[in-house]
């Protein structure tokens, strides 16, 4: 199974050499608990696996602080499923950074558009009163169709990449 060093990167992995060492059958860590709206709180852990406990607390109870609140159960899915979480908000950073980049190119081809407009505008006036030559009157169009052709094909661009969406995963549980 090849696993290519892009995608290494993008899960943070870390690559060390094995060598013989107590095994811990129990890891602890340390969660953290966010303030939310009308005093309740999220509680995220810094790992993922299968949320187990005998008592979970029902939202509206009191937690004594350093209070066992669950244990998280480490899995092989739950692993696969935190590499997948990982790899989807690269996606969507991605996605993000190129969605700026279209709505700037959007943006100058708008502009570039609306001054070929104007140009052309002029350039059939003068053209009218026997100022401008044919070729210039020509050269006027052409540049307001390729103007107009760029920006219809930036904003088709732009709508195509905002009707992209993702799905979203399973909840570890």
């Amino acid at each position: 199974m090849s696993f290519p060093m892009e995608q290494q990167w993008a899960i943070r992995m870390k690559l060390a050499v094995a060598e013989k060492a107590p095994f811990r059958r129990r890891v602890e860590s340390t969660g953290q608990v966010v303030p939310a709206f009308r005093h309740y709180a999220v509680v995220a852990s810094s790992i993922s696996g299968i949320l187990a406990g005998e008592s979970l607390p029902r939202v509206g109870q009191r937690v004594k602080k350093d209070s066992l609140i669950a244990q998280v159960l480490d899995s092989p899915e739950a692993q696969s499923l935190a590499t997948a979480r990982a790899m989807l908000e690269i996606e969507k950073a991605r996605l993000e950074a190129e969605k700026r980049d279209l709505t700037e190119k959007t943006n100058e081809a708008r502009a570039r558009m609306l001054l070929a407009i104007l140009e052309a505008d002029h350039a059939q006036r003068l053209f009218d009163r026997k100022a401008y030559s044919l070729n210039q009157y020509q050269r006027a169009q052409h540049e307001l169709k390729v103007a107009e052709t760029d920006y219809d094909s930036a904003k088709r661009q732009l709508e195509a990449l905002g009707a992209i969406t993702f799905g979203e995963l399973p909840e570890s549980r």
